[in-house]
């Protein structure tokens, strides 16, 4: 996986990411108040948490990724 760009969410960024979290989740307290950083790759963009790849989105969804589910 070759990494395009990787950037620390602003505050407003991240306000909008939990609320597409919990959009899609129900429930997103256990990414409140943590590093978040979205990253563009070539094929999928990454949600990474506190340096963890834990979500990924495709066509605009968000889904967890296999460390995700288990953390």
């Amino acid at each position: 996986m070759k990494v395009k760009s990787r950037n620390v969410l602003r505050k407003t960024d991240q306000k909008d990411l939990v609320n597409d979290i919990i959009e899609a989740f129900g429930d997103a307290s256990a990414f409140e108040n943590r590093k978040l950083e979205y990253v563009e790759s070539d094929g999928q963009d990454f949600i990474f948490v506190d340096g963890e790849p834990l979500l990924f989105k495709i066509n605009g969804k968000i889904f967890p990724t296999v460390k995700g589910l288990l953390s």
